[in-house]
């Protein structure tokens, strides 16, 4: 009798022990891997604004190097300039920015611009 209880102990504490290690979801909740979002680009870029055009929602920044960046911006971006949310038609060519942007190469979205400095 006490064969058979110590054998019946060891197979529930080894059934017990290979489904603890198993993870189920939920009933109706997404997989791990379709859950997780794509991460986007981010890049910062500091420098001057070289050109404004309000009519395409478009900044062109050139930076320290001379290198020359086109962002869009959208209706979610945020633009600061003196610590007060400003417009698009309020940036002036010349103005020191620092533009957070997703994307790369020509396909910059600006998310957020804030002048560092008016221009002089």
């Amino acid at each position: 009798m006490r064969k058979l209880m110590l054998v019946l102990s060891a197979i529930m504490l080894t059934s017990t022990l290979a489904f603890a290690g198993e993870e189920k979801a939920p009933a109706g909740a997404p997989a791990k891997a379709s859950a997780k979002k794509a991460h986007k680009k981010m890049s910062k870029m500091m420098g001057a604004v070289d050109a404004v055009d309000a009519a395409t929602n478009t900044v062109t920044i050139k930076d320290g190097k001379g290198v020359v960046s086109k962002c869009v911006l959208s209706a979610d971006t945020k633009i600061r300039k003196g610590g007060k949310a400003v417009a698009i038609g309020d940036l002036a060519v010349g103005d020191k920015v620092m533009c957070t942007c997703e994307g790369e190469g020509d396909a910059l979205k600006c998310v957020s611009l804030i002048v560092k400095g008016a221009k002089k």
